[in-house]
């Protein structure tokens, strides 16, 4: 009997932990720290990355409207939405503009600032298509995140033990200290055409068990540093689609070289142009685009000098 005892006793506890692990070995809400508290020490430390992440489109890719804000477009001739419905915006610095509403739902137009015009674009449910990358820390199942744009823990992963640790090498992400591939994935968690495995949302999302009050799946974001295949399934990406630079990369012999997005792009900010160019210049870009770009007085934009100025506004990298 006192075997028996012991064995469920063993059981038991072996359940627990492995319970305790699906729930709590995979990060909460309140592992993150927000970006305001990575910069209340690394201003000191680090101040002019601090200084132009702020400005940087990433950080500001998604914003939300105040009542009184001036926003772009003209409201006056569109008939689908009014601006006080508006929520939230995307797309600052990209020429583009996409409005969402408070029900998460992306309005079926967006406004061109180069032409001054309303576009159709497809309507979608924010919550399912945008908010996992123009976000930081969303969790799906509550549909809550830790701050609005590509802030710090998107990339170095969530901050609670890094900034409560007097041993901070080897608490928090570092990108440069990653293989190849796993510094590629911080990257393409954002700039990927494709689905999470279950199919249903257009940025990784990832299973981390079953939770056993409830029985329904514990899903937790994407984590810099994990192999990005178990949380998102790569659709192979076309060439003219955007936004999905990192789908392409993967379908290029140009993979297999030693190539880095951080190669051509300031993981932080640094020139100030919407691409976070680390070499604003056309140089950057004809080290790999040398035959298409011979003479850039053929293309309808001779008026703009660098690639950036056109490609900003087709996202087509």
């Amino acid at each position: 009997m006192k075997m028996k005892f012991n064995t469920i006793k063993i059981v038991f506890v072996f359940l627990t932990a492995v319970l305790f692990g699906l729930t709590f070995g995979n990060p909460r809400k309140s592992d993150y720290i927000g970006s305001d508290k990575c910069l209340s020490c690394h201003n000191e430390s680090h101040p002019e990355i601090c200084r132009e992440w702020e400005n940087t489109s990433m950080h500001l890719v998604i914003k939300e409207v105040s009542d009184d804000e001036d926003i772009p477009g003209d409201f006056t001739v569109n008939s689908v939405f009014k601006r006080e419905d508006v929520k939230f915006r995307i797309g600052l610095n990209s020429g583009r503009n996409a409005y969402i509403g408070s029900d998460f739902k992306v309005f079926p137009l967006e406004w061109r600032e180069r032409d001054a015009v309303w576009k159709k674009r497809s309507s979608s449910d924010a919550s399912v298509t945008c908010f996992g990358c123009h976000t930081t820390g969303y969790f799906v199942s509550s549909k809550e995140f830790v701050e609005l744009g590509v802030g710090c823990e998107a990339c170095h992963g969530p901050g609670k033990k890094h900034a409560g640790s007097d041993k901070k090498i080897g608490t928090i992400v570092n990108p440069e200290k990653l293989s190849r591939d796993r510094n590629l994935m911080i990257c393409g968690q954002c700039h990927s055409f494709g689905y999470d495995h279950s199919g249903v949302y257009r940025f990784p999302v990832v299973c981390a068990g079953i939770d056993s009050s409830t029985g329904e799946k514990i899903l937790t974001p994407f984590q810099p540093g994990d192999d990005l295949t178990t949380a998102f399934e790569d659709k192979k990406a076309k060439p003219t689609e955007t936004g999905h630079a990192y789908s392409l990369l993967i379908q290029t012999p140009e993979y297999y070289s030693k190539q880095l997005c951080t190669d051509c792009h300031a993981a932080h900010g640094k020139s100030g142009n919407p691409a976070m160019l680390i070499d604003a210049s056309n140089g950057t870009c004809l080290k790999c685009h040398k035959n298409p770009m011979k003479d850039l007085a053929v293309y309808s934009e001779a008026d703009k000098k660098l690639c950036w100025e056109c490609h900003k506004y087709a996202h087509t990298h």
